[in-house]
């Protein structure tokens, strides 16, 4: 008990950490108005109550996500000239490699150096790609070295999980509330208006945003996944959309309409999440009361205590 609490703390810790680096990407690097900041910041928060409820390592997983796609932005934002534009390169590199060990979703890191690619930057593609494979592999050497055999089996062991495309349908249409529809609607919107200036950070949230919905999809027809395996989908929609929009109405006299549109904005995140918090809320107040399939649980319950026991033996 008191290690779940722990966890818990730790995972509010990290929720708070991710809504500072979405605070610094907004206004520090795009200098967001406060209208379009501050729901930005609220449907963040909102949508970590909504799914790292729990002690798990997704709370930490979307930290580095976005601490990554900070250090991506902060490298195209500088000058090519200046040495803290490789800085920045290299520490997005670590920050990826520690995400791909911070839970399983986090491979999805890897596609993120193809970015330099497609835009011609070969010399920052070849420096992420050679660093993530260096880091990537000095941590798992370093796993392997503590945990031995059990790291592998661990990781094996959560990606063996069977498949079914209707366990794909059934996260999807959990994932589908109106809300979801209304953010999915505004990102293709935004995502095909056309617009004089095509800056190469553009180009990568909308990459990004490609590569996690995708990924996502894919990912979910694994038994076990779950709306979570969206969440890197949905911080990427709201850093693209408040962009945007501050784009939008950049300069213009509406800021009373920029106000009246913010404010809708967090009303329509509350209705459609509140729902969602206080069914959690309600299933681990009364979890005793709910049945699981005996056979499923049973297995992993003593794949649990074979790890425990592998764990135990190397320390």
């Amino acid at each position: 008990y008191e290690i779940y609490i722990v966890a818990r703390f730790a995972s509010l810790f990290f929720n708070l950490l991710s809504l500072f680096v979405v605070f610094i990407i907004l206004r520090s690097i795009y200098k967001i108005s406060w209208p379009f900041l501050m729901p930005a910041l609220a449907f963040t928060f909102l949508q970590f109550s909504r799914i790292h409820f729990s002690a798990r390592p997704d709370a930490l997983a979307s930290f580095l996500f976005l601490l990554a796609v900070y250090f991506i932005l902060k490298n195209l934002a500088i000058d090519p000239k200046k040495s803290r534009k490789i800085r920045a390169l290299i520490l997005a590199t670590v920050v990826i490699s520690i995400g791909i060990f911070t839970k399983q979703s986090g491979v999805q890191l890897l596609f993120i150096p193809l970015f330099y690619f497609f835009i011609g930057e070969k010399k920052s593609f070849y420096i992420s790609s050679v660093g993530i494979v260096f880091f990537s592999l000095t941590m798992f050497g370093w796993f392997y070295l503590i945990y031995g055999q059990a790291f592998t089996q661990n990781t094996v062991g959560g990606l063996n999980n069977g498949v079914s495309l209707a366990q794909c349908f059934d996260v999807f249409s959990h994932y589908s509330s109106l809300f979801q529809m209304v953010m999915l609607f505004a990102v293709a919107l935004l995502f095909l208006k056309k617009s004089r200036t095509v800056d190469r950070s553009r180009i990568f949230l909308r990459l990004l945003m490609g590569i996690t919905f995708l990924f996502a999809v894919i990912s979910s027809i694994k038994l076990g996944s779950w709306i979570n395996y969206y969440n890197e989908f949905n911080l990427s929609a709201v850093l693209f959309i408040t962009i945007e929009l501050n784009r939008v109405f950049a300069g213009s006299s509406t800021k009373s309409f920029s106000a009246e549109i913010s404010a809708l904005f967090v009303i329509t995140c509350l209705v459609f999440m509140l729902p969602n918090l206080v069914i959690t809320r309600y299933f681990h107040e009364n979890s005793n009361q709910f049945s699981f399939d005996t056979d499923v649980y049973g297995k992993r319950m003593r794949l649990a205590q074979t790890l425990k026991e592998e764990l135990n033996v190397h320390h």
